[in-house]
C-alpha cells in the first residue's frame, strides 16, 4: 500500500494510530469512511456481530424473569452486513479514548455521525484550555468547536468525555446500595 498524502503531505489515518507501519493512499476528496473500511473488514465485522450476538444471549440467559413485552425478548441475531452500514445513517457512536481525537469526531460528524465517549488529553487539536485547567473535585471545564464538546471532569482523577449532542450540564445522581457487596 502507499503512503497517504494530501498534496504531497503525508498523512496518518486516525484508525492506524497503533501501527505506525500501516499506511494508506488518500486524496484530499476521500473522507474518513474509506480509512474506516480499509480497517473494519468482513472478519472484524464477523467479530464484533458474533459477540454482540454471544452478550445478547448471555443478557437474555441471566434475565429470565423479564417481562413479556421486553424490547430484549425480541433481539433477532446481527450480521456483519448490518454492523458495517451503522455509519453515516444518524447514529450514535460510543467511542473509547484509544481511537478518539477531535479531528475523528469532526469527521464523524460530517458523516451524519454522532458520537460520545472518553478521549485522552494528548491527542492532536485537543483544546488546550481544557488540557491546562487544574480542577478540584467536582469541577468541569469544557470547550467548543462546531457540534464538538470537550469536556474534563474531576473525581479522584481527571475524567475527560466528548460528545456531539450533550451540554455541560451535570446532574446529581443517587448513589444505589449494591446488594451482596
Amino acid at each position: 500500500m502507499g503512503m497517504p498524502y494530501i498534496h504531497g503531505t503525508p498523512i496518518l489515518c486516525p484508525f492506524a494510530m497503533g501501527n505506525p507501519e500501516l499506511k494508506v493512499e488518500m486524496e484530499e476528496k476521500d473522507n474518513i469512511l474509506k480509512c474506516y473500511k480499509l480497517f473494519v473488514d468482513d472478519k472484524l465485522c464477523s467479530m464484533i456481530s458474533e459477540q454482540m450476538n454471544i452478550y445478547a444471549k448471555q443478557f437474555l440467559d441471566a434475565n429470565p424473569d423479564l417481562k413479556p413485552r421486553s424490547r430484549a425478548r425480541s433481539w433477532i441475531e446481527t450480521t456483519s452486513d448490518e454492523i458495517r452500514v451503522l455509519l453515516g445513517k444518524g447514529h450514535t457512536l460510543y467511542l473509547e479514548n484509544w481511537y478518539t481525537s477531535p479531528r475523528l469526531v469532526d469527521k464523524l460528524v460530517k458523516s451524519n455521525t454522532d458520537c460520545v465517549g472518553t478521549m485522552s488529553s494528548n491527542r492532536k487539536e485537543f483544546p488546550q484550555t481544557v488540557k491546562s485547567a487544574k480542577l478540584k473535585k467536582g469541577e468541569i471545564t469544557a470547550a467548543f468547536r462546531g457540534k464538538q464538546m470537550v469536556m474534563k471532569w474531576k473525581d479522584k482523577r481527571d475524567v475527560i468525555i466528548v460528545s456531539t449532542f450533550h451540554g455541560t450540564e451535570m446532574c446529581e445522581v443517587e448513589k444505589k446500595r449494591r446488594k451482596n457487596c
